[in-house]
């Protein structure tokens, strides 16, 4: 496995570093906060919206990805 999910175009990602990764494998932007094998990660996805937003121990980081 040399490829994430998020390397490709329809591919949405949280990274751990605290960063959001769409279609790269090495770039993102800064995110919700960084976190390492703990935690309950919630994802919201509104189809209606054509949002895509995550939060991390209850806390809500906002909308991610806006389509």
């Amino acid at each position: 496995m040399s490829n994430a999910f998020a390397d490709y175009e329809f591919g949405f990602a949280y990274y751990g570093m605290g960063q959001l990764r769409h279609g790269s494998n090495a770039e993102g932007i800064k995110y919700g906060k960084p976190f390492k094998k703990r935690g309950v990660l919630g994802i919201c996805l509104d189809m209606s919206q054509g949002t895509l937003a995550f939060s991390l121990d209850g806390e809500n980081f906002g909308i991610a990805y806006k389509d």
